[in-house]
Order: C-alpha cells, then structure tokens, then sequence
C-alpha cells in the first residue's frame, strides 16, 4: 500500500471511530455502536466504554468490547467492577484469572459472598487462585466444603484450590478448620457425596498436616 493510501486507510478508521463513538453518546442503537468499537480496534474510545459500564443493559457488550480492544487500565477497572453482576462475572472471573489481574481479588472475595452470585463460585475459585496464592483461599474453601447445598462443580472448586495450597504456610488453626470441614463433608449420609468426590476429600485430608492424629471417619 502506498503512502498516501495508508493515510487513507488510517482516516477512514478515525473517521468510523468517531462516528460510533458519536452514535453511542447520543444513544443510537449504542449495543451496535459498542460492538463496532470493538470491531474497529477503536482504543482511543475505551474511556467512552467504561462510562457506559454503569448502563445495565450495555455492560456485557462495553466489558466484551474492552477486553477485545486488549489489556489496558480501562479494561481492567471494567473487569473488576463486572465481577459484581449476574450479567457479567462469568466474563469478568476468567479474564481476570487469565490476566492474573491482582486488582480484582476483592471483588472476587465479595462476590464469592454474594448469594445472587451463587451459581458463579467454581469460576470466581479459579480466578481467586489465578489472582492470589492458594493458602490465602483456605477459609473460602472451607465454607465452601460446609455448604451442604454448593453444586458439585463449586465442591470441585474447592478441591482443587486444597490440592494447590503449601501447607507449611498455613497456620495451625486454619488446618484445623480444613480437617474438620473435610471430616464433616465425608460423614454426610451416604449418597450426598459421590465417590469421585469423597476419593478427592480423602486425599486432601491425607496432605493436611496436623500432629493430634486423624479425625474420626465413617
């Protein structure tokens, strides 16, 4: 391409950037407008897509648009603030487990809280591993082990946060607490726990290390 063409090419993309960036703020069809933001690379408009975060109905479509326009300040404060909602945590939890964006570990920790949120905890666990060390999860994954009515896939979560954690640098009394989540998960009635889980309980209450002996199993 020549000179003269590429100067072309790169007016024409300012020249869109801007008209979507105009629709959006007069609220003209502003899903399509967000989705062409994306679409044409336009990153000098990721102030604009933050502002419009707020709008329930654009904050999936502005947090996707952010992320596709690349890692950048706005596209993190964008994934930390959609880890709050139903709509968007999902999204949020993985590309801040794949950012291992550091900033977000206490929304995750809040949502993780959230009952509206509930059905979201085997991905809010995999990016709280992704964004903090193991051991700092443990009393979450202990309340997650006491929830008789977590879903399996959320049960998974914890496990697998366990099978991560250096024990030496988990104090005593914390063990403790995992040892007797752990105990108390294996002596549910019979049925409550599959035995792909109770084999994955077992094993992480063989790796625990504790000096006054095993807990009592069924």
């Amino acid at each position: 391409m020549t000179a003269a063409g590429t100067l072309s090419a790169c007016w024409s993309d300012k020249a869109g950037c801007d008209l979507w960036a105009h629709k959006l703020q007069i609220g003209e069809d502003p899903a399509t407008a967000v989705r062409q933001l994306a679409e044409s690379k336009c990153v000098g408009q990721r102030k604009l897509l933050l502002d419009h975060l707020d709008d329930a109905g654009l904050r999936a479509d502005a947090l996707a648009a952010l992320i596709a326009l690349e890692r950048s300040p706005e596209a993190e404060q964008a994934v930390v603030a959609s880890i709050a909602h139903p709509e968007t945590v999902a999204a949020a939890a993985k590309q801040a487990g794949e950012w291992q964006l550091a900033a977000a570990e206490p929304a995750i920790r809040a949502a993780l809280d959230d009952a509206a949120l509930a059905t979201h905890r085997e991905e809010l666990l995999q990016a709280g591993l992704a964004v903090a060390p193991a051991q700092t999860w443990v009393a979450t994954a202990v309340a997650t082990l006491g929830d008789e009515h977590a879903p399996a896939a959320t049960l998974d979560g914890a496990f697998t946060l366990l099978a991560a954690v250096d024990w030496s640098g988990v104090p005593p009394d914390a063990r403790a607490a995992v040892v007797s989540a752990l105990a108390a998960l294996l002596s549910r009635p019979a049925g409550a726990v599959t035995p792909e889980r109770r084999a994955a309980a077992l094993k992480e209450l063989a790796r625990v290390p504790r000096g006054d002996g095993p807990p009592e199993l069924p």
